[in-house]
Parts: structure tokens; sequence; C-alpha cells
């Protein structure tokens, strides 16, 4: 596609470059956030239909603007015809790519048609192809799409699509370029641990500041909250997630809280990937978050960011700015990820076993060979990448290319610096924090199918190198283990380690031996000692009945655990002695004492 630039300066919004509106058959490379480009197509005097990626999204512009009919799940034909019908002036209808073709559906009930009278804007239009994979009918718009004679595409981070149509009918990239500097910090925290890094940045944030964090993974998330004990926590997501994770006591929503225009967030907020685009978070003037951005690649795959999408989106949902901006991030030198080329070779040959099948249906007589040949057709892992029987989803493909350059820039430790530098967004400050027990580690010690004695094994050896280090990273990490190898610590601090591996790593036998060795600091302790040599002398004889009675007096005073029929045995740990008995009873000869 041919590209155009248009400077944009500082106060400036896309109604002063657009006055008319935003053309027809262009993608709007905006570059910034928050300058406008819905609120244009909104007061723009032409009927519209806006695609949004989201139900948030929609939701947050009918409260700014009253004169828009939202749809998404639950709003039925009849409505959107109603609205259409008697609306006083220009339409303008707000959906969800799924519910785009219910909004067609209720235009015949009208007297308008959607491929002449309505002008149509796929805004966040990256979203189509970062999304298709795990939501298929984000792209039921597309076609009537070109078909409309009026349309855009709009985005401050779009991803330019191969679909043949955007040439075919003179499509543009409009890219919007400030005439000023417009970047926002970033501090990027490469680690091998993300969750201790996230905890140490958590510690040095001031408390005044409102907390956002945005991590795809509600599990990864329910771990966080629980870890730093996050008592004044929201988790915002999908509405079946927020479900399942109220059902767990948390508080979680598939929709902001806002009053007065402003979206009132708790002490600490997570966002899923429901809230990286689109959504406007307008907070009050005094308050400018610190956002915080995380992608665990261990325990939560799902977390890889795009530097050059989804971190400018994220920060771009702060209309009033932020006070800070943390990525932490850990890098995977195994994660499986092919070329250009080797996914080429490999869609390639996909289509052609795919195109295969489809012929040999198209061939079959017989009702088995028909049902057999359906049934591979439909499983087949390729099936989700064509089309309309066997048509190229453009789409599926350009998001198999994106998923496989963004997996790539977490196998190389400087690749994500260099996607953020070359991009220019943010001004990147880079660290890099090595940590004694990795994210890696953590994976391994939450395996479902190890025995807990191999476990305790392996994580003694870490607990054991972070008691030696004891680094403020260090001393994180041991509280975090406590939750689950309290025991292991323990053993480690009463027993010391070569007497842990002399024992062995079963529970039972660590709780034995370390009772046993707190038993015996208490009979050694100093009050103790004091009090026994009080009442024994050096090199004398006492009866077992003498040395019960005083002995077990002085541990009843000290509140030692012992057996009293046996006590007197314990004189040992106080004087050199040996048991001496005599005519007249049982006893002990006391040697030189013992400290």
């Amino acid at each position: 596609m041919e590209k155009q630039i248009i400077r944009i300066n500082k106060g400036q919004h896309l109604s002063d470059l657009f006055p008319e509106g935003i053309p027809s058959n262009i993608i709007l490379h905006k570059t910034l956030c928050g300058i406008g480009a819905t609120t244009l197509e909104i007061n723009t005097p032409r009927n519209s239909i806006i695609i949004e990626p989201n139900v948030p999204v929609i939701k947050g512009k009918m409260i700014q603007h009253p004169q828009i009919l939202g749809v998404y799940e639950g709003v039925t034909l009849k409505q959107i015809a109603d609205y259409v019908n008697n609306q006083e002036g220009y339409c303008k209808i707000m959906t969800t790519p799924e519910s785009f073709m219910r909004v067609r559906n209720a235009l015949r009930f009208t007297t308008k048609y959607l491929v002449h009278d309505f002008f149509l804007l796929f805004d966040e239009c990256e979203k189509i192809i970062q999304d298709v994979e795990y939501r298929t009918k984000i792209t039921l718009p597309v076609n009537l799409f070109f078909e409309c004679k009026r349309k855009a595409m709009v985005s401050a981070t779009p991803i330019e699509p191969s679909d043949s149509r955007f040439e075919e009918q003179g499509f543009q990239i409009v890219k919007v370029v400030p005439d000023y500097l417009y970047q926002t910090s970033l501090n990027l925290f490469q680690t091998n641990n993300v969750f201790t890094l996230f905890s140490y940045v958590l510690r040095a944030i001031p408390q005044d500041k409102k907390v956002c964090i945005f991590f795809n993974s509600t599990n990864g998330i329910e771990r966080v909250i629980e870890k730093e004990r996050l008592e004044e926590a929201d988790i915002y997501c999908s509405s079946d997630s927020a479900k399942r994770l109220r059902g767990k006591n948390l508080k979680a929503s598939a929709d902001l809280v806002i009053e007065n225009d402003h979206v009132i967030l708790p002490k600490y907020s997570f966002f899923t990937s429901r809230f990286f685009s689109a959504v406007d978070i307008r907070l009050p003037e005094d308050e400018k978050p610190v956002v915080v951005i995380l992608t665990e690649l261990f325990t939560a795959p799902h977390s890889l960011i795009d530097p050059k999408t989804e971190s400018v989106q994220i920060v771009g949902r702060f209309r009033n700015g932020v006070h800070a901006v943390y990525h932490i991030m850990n890098n995977d030198s195994q994660l499986p990820t092919r070329t250009d080329d080797e996914l080429r070779e490999y869609l390639a040959g996909s289509h052609k076993v795919y195109q295969s099948f489809y012929k040999a249906l198209d061939e079959a007589e017989s009702e088995g060979e028909q049902d057999t040949l359906k049934q591979a057709l439909q499983t087949v892992d390729y099936a989700r990448f064509v089309t309309g029987g066997c048509k190229i989803n453009t789409f599926m493909y350009d998001n198999a290319y994106n998923e496989e350059h963004i997996k790539a820039l977490y196998k190389e430790y400087d690749a994500v610096y260099n996607a953020y530098d070359e991009d220019g967004a943010f001004n990147i400050t880079w660290k890099r924090f090595q940590m004694r027990f990795s994210d890696q580690q953590r994976k391994h010690l939450n395996e479902p199918f190890i025995s807990k004695t191999k476990l305790n094994r392996y994580a003694f050896e870490i607990i054991k190198n972070l008691i030696r280090s004891n680094g403020e990273f260090e001393r994180i990490q041991i509280h975090e283990l406590k939750s689950s190898f309290g025991l292991l610590i323990d053993a480690y601090q009463e027993l010391g380690p070569e007497k842990v591996r002399e024992i062995g790593f079963k529970d039972k036998d660590l709780k034995q031996a370390i009772s046993e060795a707190k038993i015996q600091k208490q009979e050694k302790a100093p009050g103790v000692l004091v009090a026994v040599h009080r009442q024994f002398k050096e090199y004398r004889w006492y009866s077992t009945r003498e040395i019960n009675s005083k002995l077990g007096k002085i541990y009843q005073l000290f509140k030692v655990p012992c057996d009293k029929r046996g006590i007197a045995d314990k004189i040992s740990l106080y004087y050199e002695a040996e048991r001496a008995n005599n005519a007249k009873a049982r006893g002990w000869k006391l040697g030189k004492a013992l400290q």
C-alpha cells in the first residue's frame, strides 16, 4: 500500500487534520493514543458504524456520547432497528465485531442500507490480526467492510494486513507524525524472576500512587495477589473469568466503574488483554498511576507483549498521563519459533494437504468416505487457516507471522529492547536483574506429578543458596518459598545442610528431627545451664531419684519438654557423667561440668 505522512502539532487533534472527517479507503496510523479518532467519527455529520474490539470501550464511549447506540451481547434486532428508524440526526452505532452481523440484519428493517448509507470505521484494527487466533468471529465484518462505499481502519499501532483487497481498492496508509517530542519514559526490567522483581518494584512505588498492572493471565494475577497479600485489589477481565474469580472471593469485573466521567480505581488494579487497547481510563487530574506490564513466559505464555503495539496501547489508556511505566519481563532461549521462510514452507505444506482432503471430499462417492473426510477437515489444526471452503484466511496467516515475530523477541536478551528502541514511542531505561531463584525453577517446583520428596530435594538446593547469599532479592524469595517449603527452611536453620541431607527429604523425618533439635536447644539454653550447675556439683554422686526431682523442676520452670520417666539420663548433657549404682540406690557419678 502507498504511504502518506501528515504532521500534527502539539495540542492538535485529528479533527484539526481532517475537518470533514476521516477519509475513505485509508488505514489511519495515528501514532498517538487519545487524539480523537472515534470522537471525530462520532462528531462527523454522517451515519457511522464504528467497530470496537471489546465491550468496555463501547460502554465508556456511551457515557461520554449519549447519542451512541452500543451493540453487544443482549442488544436485540428490534432495539437496533428502532434506534435507526427513530434517530433524529445521524446514526452513530458502535459494535463489537461479534455483534456486527446483528447490526447488518437489523438494518433490513429500516430504510437505510449498510453499504451505501454508513461510513464503516474499524477501530484498533491491529486486533483483527492479533486476536483472530482465539476470536475467530472478529473477522465477521471484513467482507462487508470491503463492500461498503465509505470505510476506513484506524489505530495508533496498526499492523499492515496482507489481504489483497486493500491494494485492489486503492487503500493508503496515512501516518500521523507528531512535530514534537511525545515519548513516554519506560523502565524495561529484564530478569529471570519476574514475580520477585515485581515485589521489589512494588515496594519502591510511592504509597500515594495507584498501581495498574497489565498481565494477560488470570491465574498469574491470582498468584500475585496472594503472594503480595494485596487486599485492596480489583481484577478487570472477561465476564466468564470475572465470575470464576469472584467464586474464589476475589474482586473481579468485566466493566470499569465510572463516576462523573472519571474511572474509579482501587489501590491496585489488574487488567487482562481485554483492557489493553481502546478503553479510555480517565482518572481525576491529580491521579497519575504507576503502570506495570508483566511478561512471564514459563507459567503465563500468553503474557507476551508486543512492544510496538500493546505497550503503546496500554500506556495510551491513561488520558491524563502516568507517573511511571515498568515492563518487567523474562526470556526463554528455548521458546519454539519459526522464521518467516520456515513458517511460509510449513503453511504451504499444510495447505497442500488440506486441499487434497478437500478435493477427495468433492470426489467421494460413499457416505463413509464423505463423513470421514468431513471429520478430518474439521479436526485438523490447519482448518482455522482457511475460510469459505479452501480459501486462505489471510488474517490468520498474518496472525501466525506476527506471533512468530513476537515470540522471537523473547528468545534473545536484547531483542525486546531493540524493538522498543526501533519503534521510538518510549524513552527506554534498560536494566537486567539476575536472580538465584528463577521463574523456570518456580515452574518446576509447581509440577503436579513429582513426588514431594523429590521436590524437597530440588527446593533445598535453591533454599541453601538463597539463605547463604542473604541479599534483598534473596530475602523476598525466601519469604515466597515459605508458603510451600517452610519445613525445609526450618530444617536448614535448625539442623544445617549436612544434617538435612543425612536425614533425607521426607517431611515426616524432617519434622521429627526439627522437633528434637528444638528441644535440645531448649535443654542447653543459658538459663537452664545456670540453674542445673547451681543444683549439682562437680565430682559428686547423686541418686537417680534426686536428679529426676531437681531436673524436673528446672525443666518445668523453663518449659522444656521432657519424658519424666527418663529425665535423669539428661544429666549427661550438663556434666561428664557415668552411671554408678550403690547398695542403696541407682545413681550417677558426675565429673566436669559441660557448657
